[in-house]
């Protein structure tokens, strides 16, 4: 574009049409697959990769594994780390989403709600849970979108992350409603609405988190379907339970719940075609097949939408 100004704009004069590019084939992956002197070289084995993920856990300490949760924190800990991500939040968001500013009162009420004082004491016990659809995960205990700038309707700043079907999360504490479960996921933390999630037992979860065999989604979206109907989708690189295959649908496991919130594990189908049995491999040919499948999706702020914002590491 030449003067670096933003393609697009809030200002309401016709802005430049931008040619992207004049080449039809370099929104092709074969394409770009094709330029490789060895598309299929192993970039990263899995001893690797394992490596890799253990450095992100143990030295960078951006990601958690399951099996590393404590069965217990520490309550005035828990409370220390929410009061954290409240006063931050507030401190940035002042506008709700239709442009009128966010009064002292809403966060007031928002703390209240949130139940601090009985974190003070003793050790808090973990539970634990599995996500049981695609849930949105809060800064704080609210659907609302907090905006630091009027009319940014896009960046909710009170959006975290999102969560695909079957994340597990350390629970640790919950609103007085019980309307919301503040947990640990693999990421992140933050806030979940109750009805998205299903506790069950710490041995229960891991098996499931760790069947021998197993498919990864590769579609952008990988929608999920229970006795023919459509259920919900998942994102690409989700790990999944595999049961069978069935013409053109490979059967999988997935994490509901029943009416008291307990864990419960049902099949569900998915197309064969958006699926692999076990890891990709690692390498350029992987990496650009994988890759143009975004090609012109939306990007998601915290994964809002429904959308992609960014990953964090390998599997």
């Amino acid at each position: 574009m030449g003067d670096n100004k933003p393609i697009l704009s809030d200002k309401h004069e016709k802005q430049p049409i931008i040619i992207v590019n004049k080449n039809r084939h370099l929104n092709i992956a074969e394409f770009w697959i094709d330029q490789q002197k060895s598309p299929d070289t192993i970039i990263m084995n899995a001893k690797e990769i394992e490596q890799f993920n253990n450095d992100t856990a143990y030295e960078k300490k951006t990601l958690t594994y399951f099996q590393d949760i404590p069965t217990e924190y520490d309550g005035a800990w828990i409370k220390m780390t929410i009061e954290l991500m409240f006063n931050g939040l507030k401190n940035r968001a002042k506008y709700f989403e239709d442009g009128q500013k966010i009064p002292n009162d809403f966060y007031n009420k928002i703390k209240e709600e949130m139940y601090l004082d009985v974190l003070y004491g003793n050790p808090k016990p973990t539970r634990y849970a599995l996500t049981v659809n695609y849930t949105n995960q809060k800064i704080i205990p609210s659907t609302l979108a907090l905006l630091k700038e009027e009319k940014q309707i896009h960046f909710d700043r009170n959006q975290n992350s999102a969560l695909d079907i079957g994340t597990p999360l350390a629970i640790l504490h919950g609103t007085s409603d019980g309307l919301w479960y503040y947990g640990i996921g693999p990421t992140s933390s933050g806030w979940v609405e109750s009805k998205d999630i299903a506790f069950g037992e710490r041995d229960e979860i891991a098996n499931y988190l760790h069947t021998e065999e197993f498919i990864i989604t590769t579609s952008a979206k990988n929608p999920l379907m229970i006795k023919g109907h459509y259920h919900d989708y998942t994102r690409m690189g989700i790990r999944l339970p595999y049961v069978m295959n069935i013409d053109d649908m490979t059967m999988v496991l997935i994490p509901s719940r029943n009416n008291e919130g307990k864990l419960i594990l049902s099949n569900a189908t998915i197309k064969t075609d958006n699926t692999h049995k076990g890891y990709l491999p690692y390498t350029p040919r992987t990496i650009l097949t994988q890759a143009f499948k975004f090609l012109n999706a939306p990007y998601g702020w915290g994964g809002m939408y429904g959308e992609q914002d960014c990953s964090k590491f390998l599997q």
